[in-house]
């Protein structure tokens, strides 16, 4: 007899998510994200106000909303059910929600979809509480950290919306995964960043799905930029950007310096992005508007993109770079993903993607994560944005508490593995003298 058909490439190692999505996303869908009848949508758009600052006055999200206004903020020990509030906040806080006549009925049912996006799959990291840290982180950067001085409004904008969108129906296997196992979407975007392209898509898909224009009153000028932003920013969470980011955020630091000391040679006294004051400015303060800053190479529009892409960046690999009780438990999560990947991989006969099987130590790729791909970003965004250093200072704690874990291992190991243990010692003291 004739053999069997096989099946369609990708669809013998995953479960289509293409094919699958519907019905995923129709299943216990929130109430908030569904379209009532025009009428009553109408009615109901009225009863959502924009929560704004008397709501921090006057207690009504205890203390959670100023301590929002902080890299510290802790998410984890805020109910669920306040993110979403606390995100209208920020929108409406910044001046955003006004600039853009954004209003709270659609936001609040964009929020929903999000929520429900980011919860298809149940994952330990890439889920709804991620899309919102790294919009906190993001909006943190361009507030407490300055950066909005050398931003337009429509810029930080798609910059928000972006970091809320920017792994949306994460599956929770990395590209590597789709691309060896030939998955519907590495097929669909010919194995160039399938995931991040998805990510785009959905957002795009939600956007413009009844209900949920967030961005109705943008003219068409506007909607083209923050459409273009946010694709561009997206595709450079891939980590195989990341190098190359890293250089161009090098070269618009070493643009900004040359510009200082022409500047400095000149003897004028300009703002530049290090927060130099200009004559009769306030020091480069948050409250500095634009139109009052002297022209730095961050009005080049190429500039300003570069450092977009940036923040989005370093916000989505910040989880290092906050105190450690909150440090910890991201870490522990993206492990979890990244060991179950590793598992899935090794059934499937592709090949593990390095650092994701079970014989990977989470103490020293942490330790690597922070030294070769963390510390290098932030270090050199603190020279656009002195006020990063912050983060520097938690990222340098999070490290000793990691390599603190790597020398016990060792140490561990050494004492296991009967009469090596001069050759454990040996093998911790070189580790602390590479630390040095």
């Amino acid at each position: 007899p004739a053999p069997a058909p096989a099946p369609p490439i990708g669809l013998n190692r995953e479960e289509s998510l293409i094919e699958n999505r519907e019905a995923m996303l129709e299943a216990d869908e929130p109430e908030l994200a569904k379209i009532a009848p025009a009428d009553e949508a109408r009615e109901t758009d009225l009863a959502v106000a924009m929560p704004d600052a008397s709501m921090v006055d006057e207690g009504a999200l205890g203390d959670e909303a100023k301590r929002f206004e902080q890299w510290t903020w802790n998410l984890w020990e805020v109910p669920k059910e306040h993110l979403a509030t606390l995100t209208m906040l920020m929108i409406s806080q910044s001046g955003l929600a006004e600039t853009f006549n954004i209003q709270a009925a659609p936001l609040k049912r964009f929020l929903g979809k999000i929520e429900h996006h980011m919860s298809l799959h149940g994952l330990p990291y890439h889920n709804y509480f991620h899309a919102i840290d790294v919009c906190h982180a993001c909006y943190i950067m361009c507030t407490t950290f300055e950066a909005s001085m050398f931003l337009q409004e429509v810029e930080v904008i798609a910059l928000l919306v972006g970091a809320l969108c920017h792994d949306l129906e994460h599956p929770g296997m990395n590209n590597a995964y789709q691309v060896n196992a030939m998955t519907d979407l590495a097929l669909r975007y010919n194995d160039s960043s399938p995931l991040e392209n998805h990510h785009c898509a959905v957002a795009w898909e939600i956007l413009r799905s009844p209900g949920c224009a967030v961005f109705e009153w943008l003219d068409n000028e506007q909607l083209t930029t923050v459409r273009k932003l946010m694709i561009k920013m997206i595709l450079a969470t891939d980590m195989t950007c990341h190098f190359g980011l890293k250089d161009e955020l090098d070269g618009v630091v070493m643009r900004n310096s040359d510009l200082e000391k022409e500047q400095e040679a000149a003897g004028s006294e300009v703002t530049t992005a290090a927060g130099s004051a200009t004559e009769g400015g306030s020091g480069g303060g948050g409250g500095v508007k634009r139109d009052k800053l002297v022209e730095t190479c961050l009005s080049s529009e190429l500039d300003r993109t570069i450092l977009l892409k940036t923040i989005m960046h370093v916000s989505d690999i910040s989880n290092p770079c906050k105190p450690w009780e909150i440090s910890k438990i991201w870490g522990d999560r993206v492990f979890d993903e990244f060991m179950t990947q590793g598992d899935r991989e090794k059934a499937e006969g592709l090949p593990v993607t390095p650092n994701m099987g079970r014989d990977t130590k989470q103490a020293e790729l942490s330790v690597n994560f922070v030294d070769f791909i963390v510390a290098p970003f932030f270090m050199a965004l603190t020279s656009l944005l002195p006020k990063v250093h912050e983060c520097c200072s938690l990222m340098r704690e999070n490290r000793a508490m990691w390599h603190t874990r790597v020398l016990d291992e060792i140490k561990s190991s050494s004492g296991d593995g009967g009469g090596g243990g001069g050759g454990g010692g040996d093998d911790s003291e070189a580790e602390a003298k590479r630390e040095e």
